[in-house]
């Protein structure tokens, strides 16, 4: 059965766009934590329509049937490209959202230009990088932990602090919960779906996808110099990719595991550029 995840489009004030740019988020979050990134690359680069997707499972994006991997991710993109009309040129993914645009990428869909994963350590996971204080794995343990739906919102945030889930992501956490009608927050994101979805990315080797995607797909592979999420294995296997001509590796020093916050400034310097039409500038 085919699903079309909800997205919001970002277009500069009186803009005509005629390139489009699928931004995806990483587990737990949706399209919103991209917004304001998503306005200041529109403004910068005017000709760019940047489409906020909510992956399966996340956001508006609910109740998508099962199974619920990388693969169907995709296969949502690939629905909501034919629903828009509008097949992206570029395809930008954050965390987990890296590895669906490496998955998205690998059947080389019409009109596809260039790749961008954004932090997102391509290897298969050790199951010990898992259960890092601010791995997806630990904070997962934490959210399954609560009982739903919790009063007030802060509650959410003192309870992952005490589960020993760092401050900055226990406050971004809390973001993502929504109030219900009947009073109390839930998490804006499927907790199953997200179980599912995350097994599937530790599982994946996007390494290898990297090494055997059509060349006429630019593979962009941007780390935070301050995150603390890849592996020696992950670091070595981009690095080889990059000598080879295979990715273009790019650093943001300053910057940790979410570069639209530790460093937008940086981050829009390396992606705008690489999201513009050869010749537009």
């Amino acid at each position: 059965m085919t699903f079309v995840p909800a997205c919001q489009e970002v277009v500069a004030p009186g803009a005509r766009p005629r390139r489009t740019v699928f931004l995806l988020h990483g587990i737990f979050g949706s399209g919103r934590n991209w917004r304001s990134f998503a306005g200041l690359l529109a403004e910068r680069r005017p000709e760019l329509r940047v489409c906020l997707v909510d992956l399966r499972c996340h956001g508006a994006s609910q109740n998508a049937p099962p199974p619920h991997d990388l693969a169907a991710c995709a296969a949502d993109l690939r629905a909501l490209a034919e629903r828009l009309g509008r097949p992206p040129e570029v395809v930008c993914g954050h965390s987990l959202g890296g590895k669906v645009a490496l998955v998205y990428a690998r059947d080389l869909p019409q009109g596809l230009e260039e790749v961008w994963s954004l932090d997102s350590p391509p290897g298969p996971t050790a199951p010990a990088i898992r259960l890092l204080p601010t791995d997806a794995g630990r904070v997962l343990e934490a959210v399954s932990a609560l009982t739903l739906p919790i009063r007030p919102r802060s509650a959410a945030t003192r309870a992952l602090l005490q589960a020993g889930i760092p401050r900055d992501i226990s406050l971004w956490m809390a973001t993502n919960l929504r109030l219900e009608r009947g009073g109390g927050h839930s998490w804006r994101f499927d907790l199953g779906g997200a179980r599912d979805l995350l097994a599937d990315y530790w599982a994946l080797d996007g390494l290898a996808i990297m090494a055997d995607l059509d060349q006429r797909v630019a593979i962009h592979v941007m780390r935070g110099g301050r995150s603390d999420r890849w592996s020696e294995r992950d670091l070595e296997g981009v690095r080889a990719l990059a000598e080879h001509g295979r990715v273009r590796l790019s650093v943001l020093e300053g910057a940790g595991h979410w570069p639209q916050v530790d460093d937008p400034g940086g981050l829009l310097d390396l992606l705008a550029p690489a999201a513009a039409k050869p010749g537009d500038d």
